[in-house]
């Protein structure tokens, strides 16, 4: 009965050993599918935050022109030309550096 008992006591050993092999090859497998998934996921939206980050730029640029055009107008109007000429070469700038931009491309 001793020798029958520790022959069983082996083989129940040797099954749950069997078991947790499996198990943990599972795990492994899921774990290696949701990282590959989650690495795929942070590149798209990196990819996003970049473009989006670009965006933000050109519309940042385009208010910096808008700005200038208006203060333009009204120095212009208030027959300040001096100033008017300097605000006329500030949206140029902005102008020159907005199309000088890539965006998406």
């Amino acid at each position: 009965p001793n020798m029958k008992s520790a022959e069983d006591l082996v083989s129940q050993v040797d099954v749950l050993t069997n078991d947790v092999d499996q198990l943990k090859s599972r795990i492994e497998n899921e774990v290696n599918r949701d990282l590959h998934v989650a690495i795929t996921e942070f590149a798209d939206l990196k990819q996003q935050l970049e473009k989006s980050t670009q965006i933000l730029s050109v519309l940042k640029q385009l208010q910096k022109f808008d700005n200038a055009v208006e203060k333009y107008s009204c120095a212009l109007k208030g027959k300040n030309y001096i100033a008017a000429a300097q605000l006329l070469e500030e949206a140029q700038s902005s102008l020159t550096q907005l199309k000088s931009r890539k965006i998406g491309r």
